[in-house]
């Protein structure tokens, strides 16, 4: 089965009432090798997003006014994910607002690239920048963008727990 990195920017915590504004995945081959096939976009919330949110991921309105909206993408995105197994890092809150974005569960099997790293790598707390400086992944800057780069990294992350990871012996 293929596989996605997934990653998401939003404009809050709250999936209920929050929108995503950007969206990135990478597709990986059945041998999770990197398939070539990714996907990107920013989308236009049709509200403010509020300072806070800007704070942290550096999108403002400036950035996604002249964007699609979540419903211009949809198609596409579902296509992409399509019988795909989704693996985030943030898997239960990507999962939930997308979830919502869409108004639908997706039926994809998922992976928590998180709780995956916990297990493998014993690290607490485990997090993206934390994981970075243990393994010692040096950035990949195939696009100049911090969420392609975030989901570069999950995907070096995952790998490097896939090496010789036996998921029969674990409940991932």
């Amino acid at each position: 089965m293929r596989k996605i990195i997934l990653d998401t920017e939003t404009t809050g915590l709250i999936p209920e009432k929050n929108k995503i504004i950007e969206i990135a995945m990478i597709e990986l081959k059945e041998n999770n090798e990197l398939s070539g096939r990714f996907f990107h976009s920013y989308i236009n919330p049709k509200a403010p997003i509020p300072r806070i949110a800007t704070k942290i991921h550096k999108i403002s309105w400036h950035t996604v006014k002249n964007a699609p909206t979540f419903d211009d993408i949809r198609k596409d995105l579902e296509e992409f994910i399509a019988n795909k197994e989704i693996i985030s890092f943030y898997l239960p809150f990507n999962m939930k607002i997308l979830n919502y974005n869409l108004g639908y569960e997706l039926p994809n099997a998922t992976q928590d690239l998180l709780k995956l790293s916990k297990e493998k790598f014993s690290l607490q707390p485990c997090s993206l920048p934390r994981l970075v400086k243990k393994l010692k992944i040096k950035p990949i800057q195939l696009f100049n963008n911090p969420l392609w780069q975030d989901c570069q990294t999950a995907y070096e992350i995952y790998q490097r727990a896939m090496k010789g990871f036996d998921r029969t012996n674990s409940q991932v």
